[in-house]
């Protein structure tokens, strides 16, 4: 998502969406969860102070549930989450798998 580092406010603004849409339906893809997990640290990071100067509250909000779920690894069920330590069953309920 080279776009988020755009010098124009507005195209990083609208990556920042597609990146909200695929971190919300990366369940149905397994190689976005895989890609997902591999970056979380850096997309957390990246996240946190990305446009912290915008104060419209939708954004900071939607900001933050992205962060968020990149935190509670809300990813896939099948065999991509057999490389996780925690599973989204579908709705918010997280179980998180038992260590080895």
């Amino acid at each position: 998502m080279i776009l988020l580092l755009d010098k124009m406010k507005a195209v990083q603004y609208e990556a920042f969406k597609i990146m909200q849409i695929l971190v919300n339906e990366s369940s149905n893809y397994p190689l976005v969860v895989r890609i997902l997990k591999k970056n979380q640290e850096h997309l957390i990071k990246f996240f946190t102070s990305f446009q912290n100067e915008r104060e419209e509250i939708e954004f900071q909000r939607d900001k933050k549930t992205i962060i968020t779920q990149l935190k509670a690894c809300l990813l896939y069920t099948s065999d991509a989450a057999d490389d996780l330590l925690c599973v989204d069953l579908g709705g918010r309920r997280i179980i998180k798998k038992k260590k080895k």
